[in-house]
């Protein structure tokens, strides 16, 4: 069976060992870096009914978020950058490397973006509704099948030799982790170093690019930046096209508007009846003008008469 550790590869020739100042100095920058990640995923979930924050799509948001943390995690402690016990929990490689670096780390945080784009497709592309929560759900279930039976497989078969010789990264193509792990970069402390700050760079970077205006302005300007939203929400063109630009999961915010262009209508409605209105008293102004015209024709014609014969 063999001993199945992480630690596996730091008794390789020329492995730079743990804790050195390398490793310290990127662990505190991830970690400082989580602070405001933290900060602004619960900022998502507090205001998780503001309009601006609605079209984000919450829940996927959170889950992308909390697998790119996992992901995070698991890449410093498979990376080696603190020491760890040989017979502790830290030191399990099926544990770190499978199933918390792969399967609920980076398979999780890809592919919740990928059913974000789905939903999108289904919204734009197929003008179909593109389901709640629960059909998410099901195409993120379906997207990490392949990668819980690959983890199944290879915690059955304690495939320790995949991580020493490749990364489990490099089976989903991730080429950054592809090159390092096979040119056995991450035996220096700079290598794997730069491997982890890539990783949460890109883990941070995406959250920030996506969320990062809305998070802003609902501390900031939340009132104003509602508005704002609001406004653009009211220049759709009909209500088929509002129908179709938001999926199912927002349906409290197109029954709103359904009921505002409602409102509208009937005002058009009301507009319509006093123009009708107005065009009927306009026609009775002219008949009662050309009556007035007629007595007044008629007067004249009998002072005349009246004149004549007197």
């Amino acid at each position: 069976m063999g001993d199945h550790r992480i630690s596996a590869a730091s008794d390789g020739p020329g492995y730079d060992a743990p804790g050195q100042v390398w490793d310290f100095l990127v662990t505190g920058i991830i970690g400082f870096a989580c602070i405001p990640f933290i900060s602004g995923i619960v900022v998502l979930l507090c205001n998780r009914k503001y309009r601006p924050i609605k079209s984000k799509n919450v829940n996927l948001t959170v889950l992308s978020s909390v697998g790119g943390l996992i992901w995070v995690g698991a890449t410093i402690i498979v990376n080696g950058h603190l020491t760890r016990d040989k017979d502790s929990i830290w030191a399990v490689c099926v544990l770190w490397s499978f199933w918390l670096q792969a399967c609920f780390g980076f398979c999780l945080w890809l592919n919740c973006m990928n059913v974000h784009l789905i939903v999108l497709y289904y919204i734009f592309i197929l003008k179909k509704a593109a389901g709640g929560m629960k059909s998410n759900m099901i195409r993120l279930g379906g997207l990490l099948l392949p990668t819980i039976v690959f983890c199944i497989c290879a915690s059955a078969k304690h495939a320790s030799r995949i991580i020493r010789n490749g990364g489990v990264i490099s089976v989903f193509l991730f080429l950054l982790f592809l090159v390092i792990m096979q040119t056995q970069a991450n035996y220096d402390v700079v290598g794997r170093s730069f491997l982890s700050l890539s990783i949460s760079s890109a883990v941070f970077y995406y959250f920030w690019a996506r969320n990062g205006e809305v998070i802003y302005n609902v501390i900031f300007q939340k009132e104003k930046y509602a508005q704002k939203f609001n406004a653009d929400l009211q220049r759709c063109p009909s209500e088929r096209d509002s129908r179709e630009s938001f999926p199912s999961s927002f349906q409290d915010l197109e029954t709103e508007l359904k009921e505002a262009r409602e409102v509208i209508n009937g005002y058009h409605n009301q507009i319509e009846q006093l123009e009708e209105e107005v065009c009927a008293m306009e026609q009775k102004v002219n008949d009662l003008q050309q009556q007035v015209e007629l007595n007044r024709s008629q007067a004249i014609k009998e002072s005349e008469m009246s004149k004549s014969l007197n």
